[in-house]
């Protein structure tokens, strides 16, 4: 079930960046697997990306774990905010106007020192 729900989630990413042309990677198991658009600035976007999600009231990242609790209403959900979201990507960088500042601190790529 995990990993089938896994495999319809990374279908639909795979298929709407593909739709759009963004080169793209889709990397991991289907039940842990993460999409990355592939830009000098996707950090940037990325962290754009996961705020914009929260406003719709979802909270997703480039990354995701499938669950069980997961089934059709709540990816139905994700799938047409994910395809609103990539559309406005895809034409912002298209026309060279990434999708607008982040709010707060874009986020870290590099673990550090803790202490």
């Amino acid at each position: 079930m995990i990993t089938s729900t896994g495999r319809l989630v990374n279908d639909h990413r795979r298929k709407t960046i593909d739709n759009l042309g963004l080169p793209s990677l889709v990397t991991g198991l289907d039940s842990l697997a993460i999409f990355s658009i592939v830009h000098p600035d996707w950090i940037l976007i990325k962290t754009v990306f996961t705020q914009k999600m929260l406003d719709r009231s979802l909270l997703a990242s480039s990354g995701s774990n499938a669950s069980t609790q997961h089934d059709k209403s709540p990816l139905h959900k994700y799938f047409q905010a994910f395809d609103e979201l990539l559309v406005d990507i895809a034409k912002a960088i298209e026309e060279e106007n990434l999708p607008g500042q982040p709010r707060g601190p874009i986020e870290q790529v590099r673990l550090g020192r803790l202490t």
